[in-house]
């Protein structure tokens, strides 16, 4: 692709000054078309730096006519597709837009390169166990709109029973006088998200890491259990539950079908594709459990990359994507992000997700099962 790759400069018939003109195709005379994907990305840049901006297509200038601009272009050969380029121009009589138009083309061309995009794919939450089906397209929910996301990182939308499950089984602990030891450090939202009450909550014994076990102090260690806070990643609280366990071996504890593993695929997908990837792209207004996760994942010492959030393709710096490979999410639109890359060189789309079933417990016909019982 590099040995392809021509900047150009070109006399065309642009229109009056006052706005940059961005190409959305033109046509090279030897090349013939020359798409351009990425002309959403040169737009928005250009905007964001308070140009007015004009997108269409450059037709073959008329060798016989007068040209008005001048048009800074670079093109080369997709070794899979067609010729892809850049191009954008300004009138003559504007040479603030000329110069600008000159430096964005030397910018972003010096980022073309083969790159391949591991885009983050968020995990399905799994069916409960004796459920057909996470999703019930339509279903409504009591008490209005909800928020988007639940306090262990699934969609509204789904089944998910986790949060339910988590407050019950602390209520049935409490009513019997069990100290509960809420377990984990939710990657997304916060303990507090659980349905309880002020008391109920302030009842509660948080451990978030493995060091505050032994800050533990139950009035009874015979009577203490443990209850996993939804959307924390399951390795952690294994983590907790190993030393807790070890220090209070007859404590009791929310039967671990009740556990959502939503943020452990999160994370661990992000985990994968950041070990391979040299920087994280964010493309989102706001934060979902896939970005917390993604961001969560970039700072450890395993995966550690730069981290780049935008919240529109106007909002992307050269430097962000001139890299080989790129961990991205992006919540407000993938076929845009993808496509304007796609317009920066060769690209391969890789979806990585994670994805964890629990299956139901097959016990013998009758058998009693306790959701609270057992170590």
């Amino acid at each position: 692709m590099n040995r392809s790759v021509l900047l150009e400069t070109f006399s065309h018939p642009l229109q009056a000054p006052g706005a940059l003109t961005v190409a959305r195709s033109w046509v090279h005379p030897e090349r013939g078309p020359v798409n351009c994907p990425a002309h959403p990305l040169l737009a928005g840049v250009a905007e964001r730096d308070g140009f007015r901006v004009r997108t269409t297509s450059l037709t073959a200038p008329d060798p016989d006519g007068r040209p008005h601009g001048t048009v800074f272009a670079v093109s080369y050969q997709d070794p899979l597709g067609p010729v892809r380029g850049l191009a954008i121009g300004a009138h003559l009589g504007d040479p603030r837009a000329l110069t600008y138009a000159h430096r964005q083309i030397t910018a972003w061309s010096s980022t073309l390169r083969t790159r391949r995009i591991l885009l983050l794919s968020p995990p399905a939450p799994a069916p409960a166990p004796g459920t057909q089906s996470a999703e019930v397209p339509g279903r409504p929910i009591p008490g209005g709109a909800p928020p988007p996301w639940r306090a262990c990182g699934c969609a509204h939308r789904t089944l998910c029973p986790a949060v339910d499950r988590a407050a019950h089984a602390i209520r049935a602990f409490q009513a019997q006088s069990i100290h509960v030891a809420l377990v984990g450090r939710p990657v997304w939202q916060v303990p507090h998200a659980l349905p309880l009450t002020a008391h109920e909550h302030s009842l509660l014994l948080p451990l978030t890491s493995s060091n505050a076990v032994t800050e533990l102090d139950p009035p009874d260690p015979d009577s203490i259990a443990f209850v996993v806070a939804p959307g924390s990643s399951i390795d952690q609280v294994s983590e907790i539950l190993a030393r807790l366990r070890a220090r209070f071996p007859r404590i009791r504890g929310q039967h671990p079908d009740q556990w959502c593993y939503t943020m452990t695929d999160q994370l661990n997908a992000a985990r994968s594709a950041l070990a391979e990837s040299d920087a994280l792209l964010l493309c989102d207004s706001g934060a979902t459990p896939a970005t917390m996760a993604a961001v969560e994942a970039a700072t450890e010492a395993r995966t550690a990359v730069p981290a780049h959030r935008i919240s529109t393709l106007g909002r992307l710096h050269p430097q962000d994507i001139d890299v080989a490979a790129i961990t991205a999410i992006d919540t407000t639109g993938t076929t845009t992000l993808v496509d304007a890359l796609s317009g920066l060189g060769p690209l391969s789309v890789v979806r990585r997700g994670a994805h964890s079933t629990t299956v139901a417990s097959h016990q013998p016909v009758g058998a009693p099962r306790n959701d609270q019982a057992g170590r």
